[in-house]
């Protein structure tokens, strides 16, 4: 289906994109949602995007086990709906970058949880990441206390679901003796299969927060296709650590996006001013550079 001189581009553009468009989807959720409650939405909506784009690439693809590909789902699925509270309580290019961390926590929770041997690059990563956490957190001399104090809180959320994400991704490293898109996929699958149980939290939400929003669902659209395309990238490159290194682009292309598209699209974020997107940039890139420490 492609000639071999086209692989190595796939390879890089697809996570290369996906790292681009998630920040956009990022926004049209959180344009198209105000609850907390809407978060067990915007996950259900994602995942079932994530199982109809990635059902029909498991025809062609070898046959997998569904046990492993079925926890990873749950701590997947739960990861989403704390990532959808940060989004839609917390700033997009806040977020974004902090995501990058969960490399990180898969190295710790490897040598925690596995024993594996603690490398000393790991202690380079921490700095790194605890630097971004710091220029995340702290307040700029405009910012009030109690608002710094609740971004505190909503960063809780993001460092959640990393962790939740981590394990999905741990679990997966367990599963290294199966094909790993595969295993990417049949997840996708299984990750829209165990959040329908979100759907009782649907009526709750009231009139006021359509089910049918056309932002909550072409976010939710973009987030299925970046998923998609992570998947595919590894598929192509057979290459985990290239895949994830490029993906983590995602914090630096979302202060850059964020801050187009906000005055675009009306959002807070288009509002700040250049200082605070200039530290946000610096934190994206200490989150970079510790999942790449991480990772090679």
């Amino acid at each position: 289906m492609f000639s071999e001189s086209s692989l190595p581009m796939a390879a890089i553009l697809l996570p290369l994109l996906a790292s681009m468009i998630q920040p956009v989807g990022f926004l049209l959720i959180k344009k198209g949602t105000n609850k907390p409650l809407e978060a067990f939405q915007a996950a259900l909506i994602t995942n079932i995007f994530f199982a109809l784009l990635s059902l029909p690439f498991l025809f062609f693809t070898p046959k997998s086990n569904w046990g492993l590909p079925l926890v990873a789902a749950v701590l997947s699925a739960l990861g989403q709906v704390l990532l959808f509270l940060s989004v839609i309580n917390c700033e997009v290019s806040v977020i974004t970058p902090i995501m990058g961390s969960k490399v990180l926590f898969i190295a710790l929770m490897d040598w925690i949880f596995l024993g594996h041997q603690f490398e000393p690059k790991l202690a380079v990563a921490i700095l790194f990441s605890l630097l971004g956490f710091f220029l995340l957190v702290k307040p700029s001399p405009k910012e009030a206390v109690v608002k710094s104090s609740k971004k505190s809180k909503e960063l809780v959320f993001a460092v959640g679901c990393s962790l939740l994400f981590a394990g999905s991704d741990l679990v997966i490293q367990q599963a290294s003796h199966e094909p790993l898109s595969t295993f990417l996929l049949a997840m996708y699958l299984f990750c829209g299969i165990v959040s329908l149980p979100f759907l009782t939290f649907v009526p709750l939400l009231g009139k006021e927060s359509p089910f049918f929003s056309f932002s909550l669902f072409s976010g939710s659209f973009i987030q299925g296709l970046q998923g998609l395309g992570v998947a595919l990238g590894i598929l192509f490159s057979a290459n985990a650590t290239q895949t994830n290194i490029l993906y983590n682009l995602r914090g630096i292309w979302s202060v850059f996006i964020v801050w187009a598209l906000g005055f675009l699209i009306k959002t807070e974020e288009g509002s700040r001013q250049t200082a605070v997107f200039f530290k946000r940039l610096v934190a994206a890139l200490c989150f970079l550079i510790s999942a790449v420490v991480t990772l090679l």
